[in-house]
């Protein structure tokens, strides 16, 4: 309580002065603006009682590191979402070009995971339908998983 009367007492004086030494015409507004810190200041105490009354919350910053982690999360997984699903793009024209089928024949999907702090591909799976039925699918998984390194799972459908 010492150091808030020390505050306002050093602030009064500041203003004061600021008062005296301002010329005519800026004085109104100089005025003002020194009014304006002088309640703001005489309100200070305010906050902490109107915190305990909880109608405004003062935050220590734990929930804004809580905001900031989730969001966080949030972009990584959509980074991540961004690229299994390039992954899965690339891997349908690979696919089709190597294999001789249509893309409308095609569906890929990417499963990433993350292993020490690395986005490494976890699972693939490959939707056959249409004419690519007729492909092998032994084959495709062993082109797939030999070029991954991870499982790799047909469907039909």
């Amino acid at each position: 309580m010492k150091e808030y009367v020390i505050t306002l007492m050093v602030a009064s004086l500041l203003v004061g002065m600021i008062g005296v030494l301002i010329p005519k015409p800026h004085k109104g507004y100089v005025r003002f603006l020194c009014g304006l810190c002088m309640i703001c200041l005489l309100a200070r105490p305010l906050a902490g009682t109107l915190g305990a009354w909880e109608l405004f919350t003062i935050s220590d910053g734990e929930q804004e590191k809580q905001e900031d982690a989730l969001y966080d999360e949030i972009y990584q997984n959509t980074i991540r979402d961004f690229n299994a699903g390039k992954i899965a793009d690339a891997l349908k024209d690979m696919i089709s070009k190597d294999f001789s089928l249509s893309q409308e024949d095609l569906s890929i999907a990417v499963e990433l995971e993350e292993i020490e702090e690395k986005i490494v591909i976890k699972k693939t799976t490959v939707s056959l339908s249409g004419n690519a039925v007729l492909q092998d699918p032994r084959e495709l998984v062993s082109y797939l998983e030999g070029m991954l390194g991870c499982q790799c799972v047909i469907v039909y459908g």
